[in-house]
């Protein structure tokens, strides 16, 4: 195997052994069922459960676009 080949892998290897190493002292993923959380907006970690009825705006990439960022900030329902 020619030393580069063995340098990119060694590269891509190290986040994986990072993220091997944080995860096995963590504590196991508890998996929850949709029905498990309450009927309305819910923020469990970095998941948002939305609830069954209403409208939902998303608004996203406003980077530079501040007029854009201003006219959905300001719209009417």
């Amino acid at each position: 195997m020619s030393l580069r080949k063995t340098v990119i892998g060694s590269i891509l290897l190290i986040p994986y052994l990072i993220l091997l190493s944080s995860t096995a002292n963590s504590e196991p993923i508890q998996i929850k069922a949709l029905a498990d959380y309450p009927n309305q907006l819910t923020r469990d970690g970095e998941l948002i459960i939305l609830p069954d009825q209403g409208t939902v705006y998303l608004g996203t990439d406003f980077h530079g676009k501040l007029d854009c960022f201003e006219q959905w900030q300001n719209r009417q329902p």
